[in-house]
């Protein structure tokens, strides 16, 4: 029987199996998943403005010049990306449901950024989340193994 750590934020997730008495336990990553836009936002964060031809007022063809884009309203609390990371969230739990369907575990124990917790478990099934056994409102993405672990079961330290 294993127990599966799921490390996440709103751009990416790792799972980690764990198997093994308490005192001798043995963790591998298994899979990594990324949210798909996450390079591209980057990309486009780093862009140029662009260009534009420049024409005079009789038409005629001129140098060419920047321009630059500004959001409509900076006061708005609307999040363009909020979509893509409820659909994240979403591939995360579907994830959990197959591990979970295809049978061994003994729980799940969630190290989840806190923001993206919260959409998670709004995903969740029923079934699944009667397996999770811990769960730490954490960003343990970039972490290694055994900080991990240390957070997993810090009852064995």
């Amino acid at each position: 029987m294993y127990s599966y750590i799921l490390v996440a934020d709103a751009g990416q997730a790792r799972l980690l199996r764990v198997s093994g008495p308490n005192r001798a336990r043995h963790v591998e990553e298994t899979e990594k998943m990324e949210r798909p836009t996450l390079h591209a936002e980057a990309r486009a964060a780093n862009a140029l403005p662009s260009a534009k031809p420049h024409r005079d007022k009789r038409g005629r063809a001129g140098h060419t010049v920047a321009t630059e884009t500004k959001p409509h309203d900076t006061t708005s609390d609307f999040d363009p990306h909020a979509g893509e990371v409820d659909r994240f969230a979403k591939r995360v739990s579907q994830r959990l449901d197959e591990l979970r369907m295809a049978g061994g575990i003994d729980d799940f124990i969630l190290l989840v950024e806190p923001h993206f917790l919260g959409m998670l478990r709004k995903q969740l099934t029923d079934q699944t989340r009667s397996l999770v056994g811990r769960e730490l409102p954490r960003d343990f993405v970039h972490a290694d193994t055994k900080t991990i672990m240390h957070a997993a079961f810090p009852e064995n330290v």
